[in-house]
């Protein structure tokens, strides 16, 4: 049986990653204006993200969807444990721009294609040089009426604790004048089983000991999984510098994190 969900679940999945990879590629081609062509792409993956997500067998509790704003756009933070955050994310939030490093491309040729045709803006956080320009590329972002996403904490975790969060890029916000909105993720159970520090790495990919590639074999496997998402009360950037921002958000984040090894 865990053969057969394996089979199915992979074609399903790879059939996601080419049709995104068609549709992104014609899109570059013929749409010019960048917000427009960021939007067209993000509806889509936002598409794949719902179907993919049930297909290998998620259930997603969603609480605080009243807190985005249709007419508004945010610098969306969360918390970080797997590669699936990124899919759970974008089956809520249209129009949006994910920001990641790129020690991805190390981690993952497979995973630096797909974020590359879904149009992730990479950042060399290695080379200080390129900050301001980043700063200023990402900051456009926001100014174009997109939303966009990161995880502050720098890297994926095992779910124990909240690390804290690197403030630079929160400077987009009080450069745009955006809110911060606040996404707590809280993994559940494993085949209807709560998740244990046993377990754990069944869906977390934090320390990339294994590839990509064999966790996401092994991760398709699996059953079900229960997960809660929680979108926050968005905060305000006025008067704020970079650094209180990112206190603030983690300290949100953290009131509504169950850590794994939590009684």
């Amino acid at each position: 049986m865990k053969k057969i969900r394996l089979i199915y679940r992979l074609l399903y999945f790879i059939s996601c990653v080419l049709i995104l990879v068609i549709f992104s590629t014609f899109v570059s081609l013929f749409v010019k204006d960048k917000t427009n062509r960021q939007k067209k792409i993000s509806t889509l993956i936002r598409f794949l993200s719902k179907k993919l997500m049930k297909a290998i067998g998620f259930t997603v509790k969603a609480e605080g969807l009243n807190n985005l704003q249709e007419n508004q756009n945010y610098l969306i933070v969360a918390n970080h444990v797997s590669y699936t955050d990124i899919t759970l994310i974008h089956s809520f939030i249209k129009n949006n721009c994910f920001i990641t490093h790129y020690e991805w491309q190390e981690n993952s040729p497979f995973l630096n294609l797909i974020a590359k045709k879904a149009k992730v803006y990479f950042i060399e956080r290695r080379d200080l040089k390129n900050i301001r320009k980043e700063l200023r590329e990402t900051a456009d972002i926001l100014k174009r009426g997109l939303h966009l996403v990161f995880f502050p904490e720098g890297t994926s975790t095992d779910g124990s604790r909240i690390l804290p969060f690197h403030p630079l890029f929160f400077t987009t916000a009080t450069r745009t004048e955006r809110s911060v909105l606040p996404v707590c993720i809280n993994y559940k159970k494993i085949n209807n089983v709560p998740i244990t520090e046993k377990d754990r790495d069944l869906v977390y990919w934090y320390d990339h000991k294994i590839s990509f590639t064999a966790h996401l074999l092994r991760f398709l496997q699996l059953k079900s999984i229960e997960v809660n998402i929680k979108f926050l009360s968005p905060l305000s950037s006025e008067n704020k510098n970079s650094r209180n921002l990112a206190v603030e958000s983690r300290e949100c984040i953290q009131k509504h994190f169950i850590p794994l090894n939590a009684d």
